[in-house]
């Protein structure tokens, strides 16, 4: 029923009759390290199933553990990346790809555009907005003519890297939350994609995390993000979580007792990990898709052959602080600073203060969302209204948290974005000079 060949059912049920048969005589009654018997003998079963088969068998999408770069070249994309310098020392690396299918990187990089940042959520990374691949997000910006960023936020697999601190052994490489991104990271990432592009304006597109930092960030310097920014697009801004049915809460119970934190403070997954999940999301789907419903919200338009790229690669890399900040979300609506062991009160972002009259935001929200809650995309919208004017706002029906990323079907909602997009593109600057 699980899998998706006769062949791989057949394994999976002489695996399962042989895990029964090795629980009885080991004289497991109701659980085995905390796991339900009968949970116990299904994961036997699959994890027969993944040694049985090899990866030819498996059938294994090529862009799975691709790099950014390496999925971009290989659809036929321009792709360079660059190394960002943060004030606190941290190496961001951001993916840049200037031109459409086809185009050279020398050739796009001469064309005066408009730049398009597109920021990763939490345990995501630059990835998520080229695994779809027909159509990607990220492709179709490049194909309308954007010049297209895809930055790396401090600590997952592309940014792990510091001038001083080693991350496998030094904690204050790990000793940042949401406060550190949204103070530094973002504005850092946004000063360099104009000096690289040559336009003094940029459009943001943010993901969950990626959308809710922006919109702090720009609430606590107005000015700035007023000046840099020529539209805002938010795809389920993870800000307040009050709502959260599972995710957000358990980032606020675990992660202290995170089973693969490091000591340096580091929440991570074993290296064998993303191919033992792959493997399972390869042969079963359905499987597959039923935990990252329960734990994200799938909602029913999703790309399910692509859901091991997805997770070959995510969950990514963070700090348990970024963790615990994020579960700090779920105590009551708003948007707060991290509030450490012992610190001040939560204290609140004010988004009210977002520059909506001078940035045309636009905010989407998911129906099926376990992440950031329908209840909670509402909030922030009546947050932008409360003073100023929402562009735009819309709920979609049957989309969940990685929705926008793996969507099949119902493609209106990209013309919707990219529309918004181009509706609010200021004409190119004669001074313009990309590099």
């Amino acid at each position: 029923f699980f899998f998706n060949d006769t062949a791989t059912t057949e394994i999976y049920t002489r695996s399962i009759v042989g895990s029964v048969r090795c629980v009885q005589e080991t004289g497991i009654n109701a659980e085995y390290m905390g796991i339900p018997r009968n949970m116990f003998i299904i994961l036997l079963g699959l994890l027969n199933v993944v040694l049985s088969l090899n990866s030819q068998q498996f059938g294994l999408d090529p862009d799975t553990f691709r790099t950014t770069q390496e999925m971009a070249i290989a659809h036929g994309y321009p792709c360079e990346n660059y190394t960002v310098l943060t004030s606190d020392g941290y190496l961001l690396l951001l993916f840049r790809i200037p031109g459409g299918k086809g185009e050279k990187f020398d050739d796009a990089i001469k064309t005066k555009k408009q730049a398009i940042i597109m920021q990763h959520g939490l345990l995501d990374n630059s990835n998520s907005f080229l695994i779809n691949e027909n159509p990607a997000l990220g492709y179709l910006f490049a194909d309308t003519g954007y010049d297209v960023w895809l930055p790396n936020f401090r600590g997952n697999s592309y940014s792990r890297r510091h001038i001083h601190y080693n991350p496998d052994n030094d904690k204050e490489f790990w000793n940042f939350s949401m406060d550190e991104i949204i103070a530094i990271d973002v504005p850092t990432i946004i000063k360099f994609v104009i000096s690289k592009n040559g336009n003094e304006k940029v459009h943001y597109l943010g993901h969950s995390m990626g959308g809710g930092t922006l919109l702090a960030a720009a609430s606590d310097d107005p000015e700035f993000f007023a000046k840099h920014l020529s539209s805002y697009i938010g795809l389920s801004p993870a800000t307040s979580l009050a709502h959260s049915e599972f995710f957000a809460h358990l980032c606020y119970q675990f992660p202290v007792h995170f089973p693969f934190m490091t000591l340096a403070g580091e929440a991570t997954f074993p290296w064998w990990l993303p191919g033992l999940v792959v493997k399972i999301c390869t042969a079963a789907t359905s499987i597959c898709n039923l935990a990252v419903n329960v734990i994200f919200g799938t909602g029913d338009l999703i790309n399910n052959a692509k859901l091991g790229v997805l997770l070959s690669r995510s969950p990514d890399k963070t700090s348990k602080h970024l963790l615990l900040h994020i579960g700090q979300q779920t105590h009551k609506h708003g948007y707060f600073h991290y509030r450490r062991e012992n610190g001040d009160p939560l204290i609140p972002y004010n988004l009210h203060k977002f520059p909506s009259k001078s940035v045309p935001a636009a905010i989407f929200g998911s129906t099926k969302d376990r992440v950031v809650e329908i209840r909670d995309t509402r909030w922030v919208r009546d947050q932008l209204n409360s003073t100023g004017h929402l562009a735009f706002y819309k709920e979609v029906f049957e989309f969940g948290h990685y929705t926008y990323m793996l969507l099949t079907k119902d493609f209106q909602i990209y013309e919707d974005i990219i529309g918004f997009v181009i509706q609010n593109s200021q004409p190119l600057s004669q001074t313009n000079t990309p590099k």
